[in-house]
């Protein structure tokens, strides 16, 4: 099984392999840099980040010899920021310890923050021709549907399973290319609906397409449906600036900054809701003048609907829980701000 899978795949690769911005490379920055980013963010979106991204940080050291919010500012959009956070800590070590130069070795490059078993996999295969399996979601689909795992995959057993098959498979003479190339496969052709099983080089032997349903595997949990918040923002500006705090730290999105306010509770107006985490926040009694608009904004895990107010100060009382600071409007694109955030400041300056 192992010739039926390896072979077919490689020369697949060589003909229709995507046309990335850190495809061909070896430089391993630029791996973990590109691996990073597709965590939890699409493709077409990391097209276009990439490229200015390693523009502006073309080494681990150049990272390094940032700031936290530099690094927010560039990262800014791509959300789940602790991986930019992560990404800056690495390059700290690397910068300290390594003369500016990733570890080598995938038992290295796990011990880095923010890198995992797939990224550190990933790194010492395409760069090292180290002998380790990259598994990825589509990695896990294609081995899913090729071996027709019945396994849930969301538990340990499944995850072992499939962890046992794609090291079984992989090409051991040319583990980087095997696992780009499984990777293109479960991007281009055997996507999560509606695969090309007709296109795919393994169908031959794949048991979940010979199975007559391919689209059962990979066996995992049903999704959740994400859950949806009110958050009630105001625009306080005064002489002419913006009124932003700094979201805290061990929170979603923390280090950036945004309006004032927060998520509506039960029994709790929205109207309420703002003047109160506006105290809890700033130790501002604020007075709501009108009510702007409503945006919404969906996080991976979560929805949100920002009601955004005009407010004014009436007194300040205490210091409040958050760093804050004035900014004029015109340059908060300066900072590093959410883009639930940037959405809301479009109907603040119309």
């Amino acid at each position: 099984m192992k010739t039926e899978f390896k072979k077919p795949l490689l020369d697949w690769y060589r003909k229709n392999s995507r046309e990335l911005p850190f495809r061909g490379s070896k430089d391993p920055w630029k791996i973990l840099v590109s691996e990073i980013m597709l965590q939890q963010t699409t493709m077409e979106t990391i097209l276009n980040r990439y490229p200015l991204f390693i523009k502006q940080f073309p080494t681990a050291s150049s990272l390094a010899k940032s700031s936290e919010q530099e690094a927010l500012k560039a990262w800014e959009g791509l959300g789940y920021y602790r991986r930019v956070k992560n990404l800056r800590k690495t390059a700290l070590i690397c910068h300290k310890k390594f003369n500016g130069k990733l570890p080598k070795k995938y038992s290295e490059l796990i011990l880095l923050p923010g890198i995992g078993e797939y990224t550190a996999s990933a790194i010492s295969s395409i760069c090292h021709n180290e002998k380790k399996a990259a598994i990825d979601g589509n990695v896990t689909r294609v081995v899913s549907r090729f071996f027709s795992v019945k396994e849930n995959i969301n538990k340990s057993i499944g995850l072992k399973k499939i962890k046992k098959l794609a090291n079984q498979v992989l090409n051991a003479e040319n583990p980087g290319d095997h696992n780009q190339a499984i990777m293109d496969l479960g991007s281009m052709v055997c996507t999560p609906k509606n695969p090309k099983c007709l296109s795919c080089p393994l169908s031959k032997h794949c048991h979940g397409f010979n199975s007559g349903d391919a689209t059962r595997y990979p066996v995992k949990n049903k999704k959740n449906k994400s859950p949806e918040f009110d958050v009630a923002i105001a625009s306080i500006k005064e002489n002419g600036k913006i009124l932003l705090v700094q979201r805290p730290a061990g929170t979603m999105l923390e280090g950036l900054w945004e309006l004032p306010g927060g998520k509506v509770e039960k029994n709790e107006s929205i109207m309420e809701a703002c003047v109160r985490e506006i105290k809890e926040e700033t130790g501002m009694s604020i007075k709501v003048n009108r009510k702007l608009g409503m945006v919404k904004h969906a996080y991976t895990h979560l929805k949100v609907r920002l009601h955004i107010f005009e407010a004014s100060i009436k007194n300040q009382e205490d210091d409040g829980s958050r760093k804050l600071i004035w900014s004029n409007i015109n340059e908060i694109e300066t900072l590093p701000i959410p883009t639930g955030t940037k959405k809301a400041l479009s109907i603040i300056k119309k």
